[in-house]
């Protein structure tokens, strides 16, 4: 999820996924399937998390866990604030190929 790039949200992908998984039980694929977002880091998260419009890849030690991408370019502004307020919220934070 990047806002202004890639608009993408549990309303926008949970029909895909359904479709999906109905496919797959049609055709007899007996598979565990889940659902998530990689989310761009940026100040929309707190919006999305409030409305709970982020798809979390599960869940560790019973917290929501989120797959938070953060700029390889650069250091954000802000990005402390942000993790801390994240830490309250209570969802994990961890990035793609890398230990969560």
């Amino acid at each position: 999820m990047h806002p202004g790039r890639y608009v993408n949200d549990s309303t926008t992908i949970t029909p895909a996924f359904t479709a999906l998984a109905e496919q797959m039980q049609m055709a007899g694929i007996d598979i565990e399937l889940a659902m998530a977002a990689e989310v761009r880091f940026s100040d929309e998260i707190i919006v999305q998390l409030q409305q709970k419009r982020i798809p979390m890849i599960g869940q560790w030690q019973g917290d929501d866990c989120l797959l938070l991408e953060l700029p390889h370019q650069y250091i954000p502004v802000g990005i402390k604030i942000m993790l801390d307020w994240l830490g309250r919220q209570r969802p994990n934070r961890c990035h793609p190929g890398k230990a969560c």
